[in-house]
């Protein structure tokens, strides 16, 4: 019985990330797809450790947030990472404007990143190989930062406060 509830919980623990992402995860893996390498991985990978010491100097939130996490897969525009805690990744993706800048400001390169978690992961890489083995090529997909998402979090957020306001303020409305 508790398992069912738990699958139920995932699932809509699931749902709720995705409603709540402001990028979309499986774009940024398909596209990383398209022209990852291993020599890319092992590039970024080998750097990683000394990106989160300059880090420490920038945002030691983010670098709270990306302290346990690795590289699972790298090209020459995208960057996919897994943090060991299935949470963390959603909160990674949250904030993952500030990652790309700081990385940006970091290395000089402009890479889109994902945090992706073990059980999409696995997933994906069976597709992949699959793909590959029936020679089926990726190709990029629109990978757009939603905007619109952003700006209806902002206002609702807004709106909710305002709803506040007036709840105990009353009213700037004049009659």
């Amino acid at each position: 019985e508790s398992l069912g509830n738990n699958f139920e919980n995932e699932t809509k623990d699931v749902k709720e990330d995705k409603k709540n992402s402001e990028i979309d995860v499986l774009v940024r893996v398909n596209n990383c797809f398209v022209d990852c390498t291993k020599d890319k991985k092992k590039e970024i990978s080998g750097s990683w450790v000394e990106f989160l010491n300059y880090l420490m100097n920038e945002d030691r939130n983010l670098v709270s947030m990306l302290a346990d996490t690795s590289i699972l897969a790298a090209s020459d525009s995208y960057i996919l990472i897994q943090s060991e805690i299935s949470s963390t990744n959603e909160l990674i993706n949250n904030q993952i404007d500030s990652l790309e800048t700081h990385y940006q400001n970091y290395s000089g390169n402009n890479y889109k990143f994902a945090a992706i978690n073990d059980k999409l992961w696995k997933e994906e890489t069976e597709k992949y190989r699959n793909n590959i083995k029936n020679k089926i090529k990726y190709t990029y997909m629109d990978d757009v930062s939603s905007p619109v998402k952003k700006e209806t979090k902002k206002k609702k957020k807004s709106d909710e406060l305002e709803d506040i306001a007036n709840d105990i303020f009353g009213s700037y409305d004049v009659i």
